[in-house]
């Protein structure tokens, strides 16, 4: 068919952006006319449809290709149009096109099959083609044409790492390139531009700046740009406008300004940064764009996608049958109705904000959501949004287009690749970006890092081009730790110097992590350069300020542990052994404390004196911090040295200080390691030297004492005691179990027993001997001991309120909870607001408290306890250092006789003589006497039998948290009643 044909059948050649292309005549009546406004409306949309359409004549001409069929044959309009298959594919391919056209002509009924097609590129594309007959009309009667519409889903058979690798690529790919940027000050005067200002308009720059840049703007452009510009200057609103620029051949093109300003923190405009960018192109292609709208309203009521356009008030302006297919409702039903009585409730908040995101910007966007019926079923599209904009810029419309995607996503669902597509998301916001392939070869580099050094990017791209940068003292241990991070996989952090382009070198920060696909496999490294030049400068400055110890002028601890490092290095090179003593002064706080800091320096610096007279190099001792020095022996033969010279620095700290008025009685402990053989560390060495310190400290002052690996094992548990109960406390792990007290003439019970226990939270209760450590330690006991009493408080409470009379409750107190001295007032105070009276409460101490330290403290605590009413129980009688004087001394109410006395009664005669006697003395004393650990009924009658007071043990209850008190009373009281 040629020109004449097309035109006997309604048809004429018109032109297309500078091609031809067969435009199908429709009847010149006004309805005809506004159906190909329309249809022309139709055909801007279906070049912006990802999907290729294809439109054929009875004799398997193309009439009509859209962008994207253009895109995936290889040809461009002019070269399709007319022509027939057999003119771009093997003959064999076409004739089985034909054959389907020809079916469809034939029997008027869809067709759609899948093709395997050898596309422009080379690349083998599987393509879904509908195929539907459409009949439009024309001078000679209806004219019948092949509708196809092409879907690309080659996607759907790759695999998910091909597409994640496809998305990386195209994120780090997009880059705005604008074409003339430009810079104004805070008042809207040109400053800068570049130099295509005057390529493009002829206009010397100079003359551009200011406001001279308007003399080359079109007459009928310059009001509006003018008042636009002078608008943003005023608010310091982003500048947005087009208008035409006279070139350097006197004639115009149109062209995009924008400009956005820059702030200081006060909010006043710094800089005004702007571009500009032509769009001469783009605005004819829209003129002939409106024009090819009136061809394609038929096409647009047969496409396989669902199309809406309409209005910022939800009016509907244009609408196809596919689309309302989608959301289940006609044209009038959508007209006006909102975007979220159609979207799924779960998708809509995700929608909006896309939605409102985009919109800011007038920047399409596309989605994946479900449409939701009247009916409630749902289907699953893709859907694009595009924001349309009248002349002047103003957003007056939105074109949907929308994809069912229920198939795929169901695949989706069932190979859980929707969950994979975002995993690799970037978490680190880098300075100067790097991506490198498996193999550690970098592929892409941030043009800030060849600003930085000076190298070319085919210089950086090439095998270890990036190395050419890096300090020569650094370069073989970034080499290594990379190559090490590339056979592994492991992360890499390192930090090196990097040669500047003007010849410096600055400290970096190199870190990197691998993107790996579903079987484990690194496909990419991502990572960053960070400059860390002034702060690895602060370190250096700071590191060699801090050397030495301004008191003593003894090497610190820094200086200390290198020069450790070097005496262990030497002696593994010549196969000697390196001691280490770590020295003390005891009680040195004394010294602060009763004669003022300035006589402890004193004493300090006379001691680090006589120390270095000990050592066979004065530079080998150091002063680690406070009153804690230590001293490097760099060759010795066994432990015998090392203790040779211990003693020796013991004897020295003994000496009398010459004309000291501050005492003379000083003694030092000393803690000694040495090496086992070579490969010793030295944080291993001090340690080992700590532990013996810590080890002969708690065995008295003055003393030596040696590493050996019993002392790091008895250390490690009390430290794991300290650490447990730290997490207790902070977890609040800390509860009380109660154990019942009976009345062993009655069997009525008199009270319970706190006793602590600490949930594990995956193995529950917990008894304490784990914690016992922690006791001994100034603040976590007190902190262990505060809990528990405030449990205990809160739980009595409870049972008050409720009305249960539970008797006395008892709860332990250690050593260190009286070291403050306040013990009593914490007490007593919590007791008042607790609204408890002092009755109710029991204090079990043990009979070691007498004879400690702070025996003084014990002795107030407990008188002003008892005096308040608060019972004192004396726990564990008869297996500590209790005499009868403090029986005398102390207000003890109570005598707990040990269970170790009462478990063996029956067997033992003279454990039942102790038992008889306790209880003698007690009732002598008018004291009340509990035998602890009572676990048959024998053992509990000869208690009663023999005048005991109260039991408690598991023949009368085990230790049971607060909530099972109540039944227990409850079950006990009906069994003895």
């Amino acid at each position: 068919m040629d020109e004449k044909d097309l035109n006997r059948c309604g048809g004429e050649v018109m032109p297309r952006g500078g091609s031809r292309f067969y435009k199908m005549q429709l009847k010149t009546s006004p309805a005809s006319i506004q159906s190909r406004s329309a249809a022309g409306t139709l055909e801007a949309i279906l070049n912006g449809i990802v999907q290729p359409v294809i439109v054929k004549d009875r004799a398997h001409r193309f009439v009509f290709l859209n962008d994207a069929a253009c895109v995936l044959i290889g040809r461009s309009p002019e070269e399709l149009i007319g022509r027939v298959d057999h003119d771009f594919v093997p003959k064999e391919q076409a004739d089985t096109f034909w054959a389907l056209d020809d079916e469809v002509f034939s029997t008027g009924e869809d067709r759609q099959v899948e093709e395997h097609i050898t596309a422009a590129d080379g690349t083998i594309r599987i393509l879904s083609t509908h195929k539907r007959l459409v009949a439009l009309p024309g001078t000679a009667g209806e004219e019948l044409f092949i509708v196809a519409v092409i879907s690309d889903i080659t996607e759907l058979r790759r695999s998910e790492a091909v597409l994640r690798e496809s998305e990386e690529h195209y994120r780090h790919s997009v880059e705005l390139n604008p074409q003339i940027p430009w810079i104004a000050d805070p008042h809207g005067n040109i400053i800068s531009a570049s130099s295509r200002w005057h390529e493009l308009t002829g206009m010397p720059v100079e003359e551009g700046l200011g406001r001279g840049w308007i003399a080359a703007l079109h007459p009928d452009d310059l009001p509006p740009t003018q008042q636009n510009w002078l608008q943003s200057v005023a608010t310091g609103n982003p500048f947005d406008t087009e208008y035409r620029l006279r070139l350097s051949n006197g004639s115009y093109r149109w062209f995009r300004a924008r400009a956005t300003a820059r702030h200081s923190e006060d909010g006043t405009i710094l800089r005004w940064y702007g571009t500009l960018e032509d769009i001469h192109e783009s605005r004819l292609a829209t003129q002939a764009l409106r024009e090819r709208e009136r061809q394609l309203a038929t096409v647009f009521g047969q496409t396989v996608v669902g199309i809406l356009h309409r209005g910022l008030n939800n009016e509907v302006l244009m609408v196809n049958q596919r689309f309302c297919d989608l959301v289940g409702r006609t044209r009038e039903e959508l007209d006006g109705l909102p975007m979220k009585d159609f979207t799924h409730p779960e998708d809509f908040p995700r929608n909006l904000a896309v939605w409102e995101e985009h919109r800011k910007h007038g920047t399409p966007f596309q989605i994946e959501k479900r449409y939701v019926r009247p009916d409630g079923t749902a289907t699953w599209c893709t859907v694009h949004v595009s924001f349309v904009y009248d002349e002047s810029g103003k957003l007056i419309s939105t074109i949907t287009v929308a994809q069912d995607i229920e198939e795929r996503k169901r695949a989706e669902e069932q190979s859980r690749e929707s969950q994979e597509n975002f995993r690799y998301l970037v978490e680190l916001n880098p300075q100067i970006p790097w991506i490198a392939d498996p193999d550690g070869r970098t592929i892409e580099i941030s043009s800030r890092w060849l600003a930085l050094t000076g190298l070319s990017r085919e210089e950086v791209l090439a095998e270890g081009g990036w190395a050419k940068a890096v300090h020569p003292d650094d370069l073989e241990s970034a080499t290594r730790k990379w190559a090490h991070s590339v056979a592994t996989g492991e992360p890499l952090d390192d930090e090196f110097r990097l040669r500047a382009a003007d010849g410096s070198y600055r400290w970096f920060r190199a870190r990197a992590t691998a993107r790996r696909d579903e079987t484990g496999a690194i496909v990419r490294w991502y990572g960053t350069e960070e400059d860390i030049h002034d702060r690895k400068l602060a370190e250096e400055h700071l590191r060699w300020a801090a050397y030495h110890d301004p008191l003593t002028g003894l090497p610190n601890r820094r200086l200390f542990q290198e020069r450790l490092r070097q005496a262990l290095d030497r002696a593994a090179a010549s196969h000697r052994r390196v001691g280490l003593l770590i020295v003390d002064l005891d009680d040195f706080k004394q010294i602060n404390d009763r004669f003022g800091h300035d006589a402890g320096d004193a004493v300090l610096r006379a001691f680090a004196q006589r120390l270095q007279t000990t050592a066979s190099d004065p530079d080998d001792v150091a002063r680690l911090g406070g009153d804690e020095f230590a001293i490097i022996l760099p060759d010795v033969t066994n432990e015998a040295d090392v203790a040779r010279v211990a003693s020796d620095v013991i004897a020295q700290v003994r000496k009398p200080l010459s004309g000291s008025n501050i005492g003379r009685d000083y003694r030092a402990s000393v803690g000694g390691a040495i090496t086992a053989g070579p490969g010793a560390e030295p944080d291993e060495l001090l340690k080992q030297a700590d532990l013996a310190l810590y080890s002969g400290k708690a065995a008295g002052p003055g003393l030596f004492r040696m590493f050996e690996p019993a002392i790091r094992e008895r250390i490690q548990q009390a430290a794991s005691a300290l650490r447990l109960a730290q997490k207790a406390i902070e977890l609040d792990w800390i509860v009380p179990f109660y154990q019942p007290k009976v009345t062993l003439g009655t069997g009525a019970i008199a009270g319970f027993e706190a006793l602590l226990r600490w949930r594990h939270p995956r193995l529950g209760p917990q008894p304490p001997s784990a914690l016992a450590s922690a006791f001994d330690d100034p603040k976590l006991g007190v902190a262990i001991g505060e809990r528990m009493l405030a449990s205990v408080l809160k739980d009595l409470r409870s049972w008050l309120d409720a009305g249960l009379d539970v008797g006395t409750i008892a709860i332990n107190a250690s050593a260190s909870e009286f070291l403050s001295g306040d013990y009593a007032e914490r007490v007593l105070n919590q007791l008042r607001s607790a609204g408890l009276p002092a009755s109710r409460l029991e204090i079990e101490v043990t009979e070691t408290v007498f004879v400690g330290r702070e025996a003084a403290n014990v002795e107030h605590a407990l008188q002003t306890l008892s005096a308040a009413g608060i019972k004192i129980a004396l726990d564990d009688f008869g297996t500590g250092y209790a005499s009868l004087t403090h029986l005398k001394k102390f207000p003890v109410d109570v005598l707990k006789l040990d269970q170790s006395f009462v478990g063996s009664l029956e067997e033992e005669s003279s454990n039942a003589a102790i038992v008889k006697a306790v209880v003698d003395l007690g009732q002598s004393l008018d004291i009340t006497v509990v035998a602890e650990g009572i676990e048959t009924s024998a053992q509990a009658a000869f208690l009663r039998d023999h005048g005991c007071d109260l039991g408690q043990g598991y023949f009368f209850g085990r230790p049971m948290a607060a909530e099972a008190v109540l039944p227990f009373i409850g079950v006990w009281s009906a069994r003895v009643n």
